[in-house]
């Protein structure tokens, strides 16, 4: 949610229920005045004369008194409710009667006194109120406890009568409303700078990321506004200082990797050489060798892809190129280390030929990476092989083993940089976990997919994936 709308939506639910709230309280404050002008009303009847008169005559008295003589009360019947002149709309009478410590009134004119009220009395009140709702009239009730618990009047019993049916006023509580919108409109009209200053220090921090924090964010005014575009500011300088010594410490580490890699690359080739001499005296110890000096170039050949692909450097020289020739060249060059442990490396492709546009050199390196591991990690006497499929316009490239495999929950983190399998650690400590990492990044720049599964004959199945050149 925005923070205008947060705003007013904050502003409504208080200002709403705190203009009715006010209105509420303002009706009952008027309630308490009227039954306080009423209990008045009725005090200063008692005092002047009211009391002598009830006490003279308890059977017919009433304020004010009835218009014609009261009649012989009726035993059977309820009490009557006083005959008085029906009031016009909108017209006020002031009535009031006494009650005898039972609640019973002498005069059988006199209404029925409400349980409600009686209750607050007898609880040891000396005053209730409340309003009530009659056909014609409504009105207010006020009850008094006297100072004259004995006798006919020990309460009383005051009515404040308005002529015709209740008619509720809504104006307060649309007025209250209106001002409860005017209030919420004015806020939001002076939130509008502050909403557009935060705003524009979004779009500023957002640009200054972008240029990696090389752009400033302008700091306007001296508020907290422009107290946190100073201090992104100052974050941001920060920033652009580490990032600065970062960039230049792994400037200066991928510089050593590539000069490495190519100053070791030609003493390793020329010490191969040396060490195939000596199959012809010592064959097994020659396999070794052979083996951990090829397995050391695809290690440094595979550092330095690794720290060109993280630069940026490396960029896709795609061509058109034989994928069916990149399997040959690519199990050719695996096929001597396989035999020298023991394991079966085929490989089978379609007879036509399956041409895609890529860059083969990165390419045939992802491939040249599968197939190492599958021979590596493999068992002697294990088979690798490498199969090439094409069909409406696709390829996938599988290569199989049968060896120990990968636990499920380690299937899908082996594409990540540094991360061996257990097994893989137990059959081999040494390793840098590199040659998945780089083939998934070599096929996610040409677009190609990278799947993992286990291998229906246990170990383990790789399959890229991708459209052969000129495919829609």
């Amino acid at each position: 949610m925005k923070l205008r709308a947060r705003l007013l939506f904050a502003l409504v639910l208080t200002a709403v229920p705190m203009a009715l709230g006010v209105v509420w309280i303002e009706r009952g404050l008027q309630r308490e005045a009227q039954a306080d002008a009423l209990a008045a009303y009725a005090v200063e009847r008692l005092e002047n004369g009211g009391r002598e008169n009830c006490e003279r005559d308890p059977f017919a008295y009433q304020e004010p008194p009835a218009p014609f003589p009261p009649r012989p009360p009726r035993p059977d019947l309820q009490p009557p409710r006083p005959r008085m002149a029906v009031l016009p709309s909108g017209g006020v009478r002031l009535e009031m009667y006494a009650y005898r410590s039972n609640f019973i009134s002498d005069n059988p004119r006199a209404p029925y006194f409400p349980l409600e009220l009686r209750r607050a009395l007898t609880e040891g009140g000396t005053r209730a109120h409340k309003d009530f709702d009659e056909q014609d009239t409504h009105g207010q009730l006020v009850a008094l406890r006297t100072r004259w618990p004995e006798g006919p009047l020990a309460f009383v019993l005051a009515r404040r009568v308005v002529g015709g049916p209740r008619v509720i006023d809504r104006s307060p509580y649309g007025v209250a409303l209106l001002l409860s919108g005017l209030m919420s409109a004015l806020v939001l009209l002076a939130l509008g700078p502050l909403v557009g200053r935060l705003r524009s220090l979004r779009a500023a921090v957002e640009s200054s990321a972008a240029s990696g924090y090389a752009q400033s964010v302008h700091a306007q005014g001296s508020d907290e506004i422009g107290e946190l575009a100073r201090a992104f500011n100052n974050a941001g300088e920060q920033v652009r200082v580490r990032i600065n010594e970062l960039e230049l410490r792994e400037q200066s580490l991928r510089s050593f990797v590539e000069n490495t890699t190519h100053d070791v690359m030609l003493p390793l080739s020329v010490l191969q050489g040396h060490i195939s001499e000596l199959e012809k005296t010592d064959p097994a110890r020659a396999h070794a060798m052979i083996e951990e000096a090829h397995y050391m170039g695809s290690l440094i050949h595979n550092l330095g892809t690794a720290a060109k692909l993280e630069t940026g450097k490396v960029g896709l020289m795609r061509h058109s190129l034989s994928l069916s020739q990149l399997v040959e060249r690519a199990v050719a060059r695996q096929q001597r280390i396989a035999r020298s442990k023991g394991i079966e490396l085929v490989h089978a492709v379609p007879e036509g030929p399956v041409e895609i546009e890529a860059d083969g050199t990165l390419i045939e390196q992802a491939l040249s990476n599968v197939i190492q591991n599958a021979v590596r990690y493999n068992r002697a006497g294990g088979h690798v092989a490498v199969v090439l499929e094409e069909a409406a316009g696709r390829f996938a490239l599988r290569v199989l083993d049968d060896g120990p495999g990968v636990a499920p929950e380690e299937l899908r983190r082996l594409t990540e940089r540094s991360y061996r399998s257990e097994a893989a650690r137990l059959r081999h400590p040494t390793g840098l976990g590199l040659g998945l990492s780089i083939a998934k990044d070599v096929l996610d720049r040409h677009g190609y997919e990278l799947a993992l599964a286990p291998g229906a004959q246990g170990g383990l199945e790789v399959c890229f994936k991708g459209a052969v050149a000129g495919a829609a």
